[in-house]
């Protein structure tokens, strides 16, 4: 388990790209209606994190797409039985006796990085009765709802499909894709050193969720997510359980032209005054400010992550 709270701030770049479709609406990048920035949810930058780990590292993991053999996609409970059954675990044993409930949660801590990071909901069985669940609550949490320092103009994109949109056409049929051209977005996060008591989750995990995030952005390189870009990302490691608190208020976007004519990193600067201020208030609570970021950035006044309070470069 972990001994330290820390706190992550992690700013990345979507260039032509949709970060975060909405299936309710099309697909279309997802905005906060009041104010125009684009919104990303905690469940987006969990996934890559998570295929980080699974396709680049090879660990496993519990929210992963899961099919049957007639392709269909298997519920929860299906997924925990089959997996308890390939770990020689009985699921009808686990639904009767909290002895084997309680093996099979040790298991599931032991073999799932997912789950000591984020947590899990795991039903034992689909059937109406009352069934044990398996419920942990995940010590890394990032803010549902992570927003673009600007506001962002969506656009719509169209094209020529590969193929026709009907038997008897003689023409291939059109799309549409819709992206953002540029947004520049802050990501906020806890790792809570109370949850891992109950996950389990250790300081190798909390290595390779700070790997995951800042890596598994650069292999967003689907044909919609191509464009993502980590620029920079600082984790401040705590003493005891305190934490500064809402990291991505605490920096200042300076554009060099308007919102809708950002179009690259080097069209705004980053004012790091404030966080480094409110770092120094509580320096004694702070163990560490380890960082990395994109040599391409620009900082106001020169101050870069490397100028904050107790800083140490973060190795991925």
């Amino acid at each position: 388990m972990l001994n330290e709270r820390s706190e992550i701030l992690f700013i990345y770049q979507v260039k032509d790209a949709n970060p975060n479709g909405d299936p309710l609406e099309g697909n279309k990048p997802r905005t906060d209606p009041e104010t125009g920035v684009a919104t990303v949810t905690d469940v987006r930058i969990k996934r890559w994190i998570r295929d980080y780990w699974h396709d680049r590292l090879g660990l496993p993991i519990w929210i992963i797409e899961d099919r049957k053999e007639d392709a269909t996609l298997k519920e929860a409970f299906e997924r925990f039985q089959d997996m308890m059954k390939q770990a020689d675990k009985n699921p009808k044993d686990i639904q009767k006796s909290k002895e084997k409930l309680d093996e099979a949660m040790e298991y599931v801590k032991k073999n799932w990085i997912d789950v000591r990071a984020f947590g899990c909901v795991m039903p034992t069985s689909g059937k109406s009765e009352k069934t044990p669940t398996i419920t942990l609550t995940g010590p890394v949490q990032f803010s549902g709802f992570n927003r673009s320092f600007h506001k962002v103009e969506p656009m719509v994109i169209q094209g020529t499909a590969a193929f026709a949109g009907g038997q008897g056409a003689f023409q291939r049929s059109f799309r549409e894709d819709q992206i953002l051209p540029y947004a520049c977005i802050g990501v906020y996060g806890v790792v809570n050193e109370i949850a891992s008591r109950e996950t389990g989750m250790t300081e190798e995990d909390r290595h390779l969720l700070l790997e995951g995030l800042w890596k598994g952005c650069l292999d967003l390189i689907s044909r919609s997510k191509f464009g993502h870009q980590p620029l920079m990302l600082i984790h401040i490691k705590y003493n005891d359980g305190y934490r500064i608190g809402d990291l991505t208020q605490r920096i200042k976007f300076i554009g060099n032209v308007e919102d809708d004519k950002l179009r690259d990193v080097t069209d705004f600067k980053l004012d790091l005054r404030k966080l480094k201020e409110d770092i120094e208030k509580v320096d004694d609570k702070i163990s560490a400010v380890e960082y990395i970021y994109d040599d391409r950035l620009r900082f106001e006044g020169n101050l870069s992550p490397a100028d904050l309070p107790k800083a140490k470069p973060l190795s991925l």
